[in-house]
């Protein structure tokens, strides 16, 4: 199966649980990562800004800030094909941007060195066994795995209908730390 079919695939099934179960997925998932022992210990962590079927992470964003956790959010320069982060200090800094993905306001980028990072959050449609994962399909998170420096636990969340045995690979997939999922 090509990735645009598998992608497409788990899509719809996203697009049709229902929102209660969705919310009580989102919960459990909320819980894991809250307790979890990388995230409990870290002090700069990257978190996408959920939008859509994906698993929500606005309530663990707030946490975190809640609780002076450097928060950072992956912004994407389109012109550029890069994912840049930024700090985030408040959710009030945040507006609809790339992708229809909220972003911080112009006024509220901080442009910051991946190197500092501890912990990725990461998105993605579908995640295997192993750990690699599918995307929306533009590499980003691929290239910004890449950078040299780049020490940080790298954890997927999803749901558990996304995982399967083997998605498809190129040479240029990086796989996640683990996965997070309901």
């Amino acid at each position: 199966m090509d990735k645009t079919k598998l992608r497409n695939d788990i899509l719809k099934i996203l697009n049709n649980i229902d929102i209660n179960i969705k919310n009580n997925k989102d919960n459990k998932i909320y819980d894991k990562l809250i307790s979890n022992k990388d995230i409990k210990h870290a002090k700069n962590i990257m978190c996408f800004v959920s939008f859509k079927d994906e698993v929500n992470t606005h309530k663990f964003i707030k946490h975190l800030l809640k609780n002076d956790i450097n928060v950072y959010i992956p912004i994407i320069d389109s012109k550029n094909k890069v994912m840049n982060i930024s700090k985030l200090n408040s959710f009030d800094e945040l507006e609809t941007g790339f992708y229809n993905i909220l972003e911080p306001k112009k006024e509220y980028i901080r442009i910051c060195s991946p190197e500092i990072l501890d912990v990725i959050i990461t998105p993605g449609v579908v995640f295997d066994k192993d750990n690699y994962r599918v995307g929306y399909g533009g590499g980003f998170y691929d290239k910004f795995f890449s950078i040299k420096n780049l020490k940080a636990k790298k954890i997927g969340v999803c749901y558990k209908e996304q995982i399967m045995d083997k998605v498809p690979r190129e040479d240029y997939d990086i796989p996640v730390d683990y996965i997070i999922h309901d």
